[in-house]
């Protein structure tokens, strides 16, 4: 008797999340945006391009649940028609609950009663379209591997005639499997940095594009720590190059790598590059401690034009996030900075603009 309610209540969440027109929506989904489904409905396809939906499986994916059949699994209640339904360690399911995807998955549809004449399976999505994902329906009779649309609703007819294979109960399956995404080859060069031109220019070309999302360009003062001081975003498969100029190179030497982000997660790296910057032979202007903290930011000043200072911190994104400007004596001192907002931990540029119209950069960590 249990399992008799048990069965009744999962065929009345089929319908409550079912897609099609008359049925009730699901109230899951008005509050989840989240939910992970795939709805799979057989409907009866008429000539005149009608249909009358006829009987259909839910799927739904989440960390919560497992692969194994349990209490979160909802088995199938024949009837004397056309019957549908998941066929996992051959039982009858109307209702899986699985665990999410994480590279692969197979849904094996049983159907039966079928009568010789046009079907529809519409397959409906809903949350699916991970990265590197994709989903193909598999007919074993029509030896045919059709792609279904993970974002959206994919209609398949299927017909069957007076073959008894053609209404095969196990012929339908829907396969999961996650692509094979081909990392970019990187290759980076630099113009260095000079008077007229401070600003250091990074070059590189790839081949493979069509499956990045992404180019993150790194900077380090000692070939091993590297930290993000630039984004590029991928362009089309064709467009292959790529360039971004470092509006704050160090004086000293400077490392650059470019980090490559598909579109499934994986990174790959460039060759390491190794660039002098250029160094004016001036007095010296320094910040400490560094790191920094937002309460305690220290300029130290050594024989340096008296005069009006500003100085002002830029982050990652070349953007001006705190400016303060003081009037110094010259010579050798002390100036502390103030700062009335707090900064997000990671790497800035300090610009010092000394009352000449010199300008000195440092990079600062918070």
């Amino acid at each position: 008797m249990k399992k008799l309610y048990a069965s009744f209540a999962f065929s009345l969440l089929l319908l409550s999340v079912s897609a099609t027109p008359g049925f009730r929506k699901t109230n899951v989904q008005s509050t989840n945006q989240d939910l992970q489904l795939m709805r799979m409905n057989l409907y009866d396809f008429h000539p005149d391009g009608s249909t009358f939906r006829i009987d259909g499986t839910v799927t739904q994916y989440d960390d919560i649940y497992s692969d194994d059949i349990d209490g979160n699994d909802g088995r199938k209640m024949t009837n004397p028609g056309v019957n549908v339904c998941i066929l996992r360690d051959n039982i009858n399911l109307v209702v899986e609950r699985r665990h999410t995807i994480a590279s692969a998955d197979t849904i094996f549809f049983k159907i039966w009663g079928l009568q010789k004449k046009t079907y529809q399976l519409k397959f409906v999505a809903v949350n699916l379209n991970h990265p590197g994902l994709e989903a193909f329906m598999e007919d074993t009779y029509m030896h045919t591997s059709t792609p279904v649309n993970l974002n959206d609703t994919t209609n398949i007819n299927i017909a069957i005639n007076s073959d008894p294979a053609s209404s095969y109960p196990n012929r339908f399956r829907l396969i999961y499997k996650t692509l094979i995404l081909v990392v970019p080859v990187l290759h980076l060069t630099a113009l260095p940095a000079d008077l007229q031109n401070p600003r250091m220019l990074l070059n590189w070309n790839t081949r493979g594009n069509d499956s990045i999302k992404k180019y993150w360009i790194q900077r380090s003062s000692d070939g091993l720590n590297f930290s993000n001081v630039g984004v590029v975003k991928a362009q089309d498969p064709v467009f292959n190059k790529y360039e971004w100029a470092d509006p704050f190179p160090s004086n000293a030497f400077n490392y650059y790598r470019v980090k490559s982000e598909a579109i499934n997660g994986k990174t790959s790296y460039s060759e390491i590059i190794k660039i002098k910057g250029f160094r004016k032979e001036s007095n010296k202007i320094a910040l400490f401690p560094n790191p920094a903290s937002s309460n305690n930011m220290n300029l130290n000043l050594e024989n340096q034009p008296a005069g009006k200072y500003k100085a002002r911190f830029y982050n990652s994104y070349g953007q001006a996030v705190l400016e303060q400007s003081f009037d110094f004596q010259g010579g050798n001192g002390i100036q502390k900075l103030q700062n009335n907002r707090s900064l997000v931990p990671g790497i800035y540029h300090l610009q010092i603009i000394k009352p000449t119209g010199d300008k000195e950069v440092m990079e600062v960590v918070f």
